[in-house]
């Protein structure tokens, strides 16, 4: 069994690593290494547009979720009605948004609509994501631009292919709601 002794260069590089020296080195050098830390070079998302009115927080009168209007959901009901609760998390202006993970880099989502309690899921998990992904799950409130995905065909590769969605409602069922893919040329350029 190895003890560390005072003159041991153990005990030397231990006690130089808790200086406030060693401390910066250290996360400079992990930082550094490290791709969650890497700047992402990803052009402008003109969410812009696909302009949507937003919901005043006062005027937005909460109807209890209706998991009935989707049964997958019930199997996540305390992620989603946090979610529901928390302020924020808007989506195509009277949408709440529950995203969290599903195992590795796997993330998936429900949308809730605040006027009706029903909902949706995301164009998330395995049909809404890529291997090397620079950045997921992008939305704004006064948008009903939705990307799932800003993916890499590798790591090495510089060129960027977005998985994006409009969400809009239903043409044959208009009190429903869903997601139709959209090209990177509407949204890379302001319209």
């Amino acid at each position: 069994m190895y003890m560390i002794t005072k003159t041991s260069a153990m005990h030397k590089l231990f006690r130089a690593c808790l200086s406030a020296w060693g401390i910066s080195l250290l996360f400079f050098l992990l930082c550094s290494s490290s791709s969650v830390f890497a700047q992402k070079n990803i052009p402008r998302i003109y969410f812009e547009n696909f302009n949507v009115p937003v919901l005043k927080a006062n005027a937005a009168v909460s109807k209890p979720i209706n998991f009935k209007s989707n049964p997958d959901a019930s199997a996540f009901r305390t992620k989603i009605t946090e979610a529901y609760q928390q302020k924020g998390n808007v989506f195509a202006g009277h949408f709440k948004v529950a995203i969290f993970g599903c195992g590795g880099s796997c993330i998936m989502g429900y949308a809730i609509d605040m006027l009706t309690g029903n909902v949706y899921d995301l164009p998330l998990g395995e049909e809404g994501s890529c291997l090397f992904a620079e950045d997921r799950a992008l939305y704004k409130a006064n948008s009903n631009l939705f990307v799932s995905g800003v993916c890499k065909e590798n790591p090495e590769s510089k060129t960027l292919f977005y998985m994006a969605f409009l969400f809009q409602k239903d043409k044959k069922h208009p009190d429903k709601w869903t997601f139709k893919k959209v090209q990177s040329r509407e949204f890379l350029t302001k319209k």
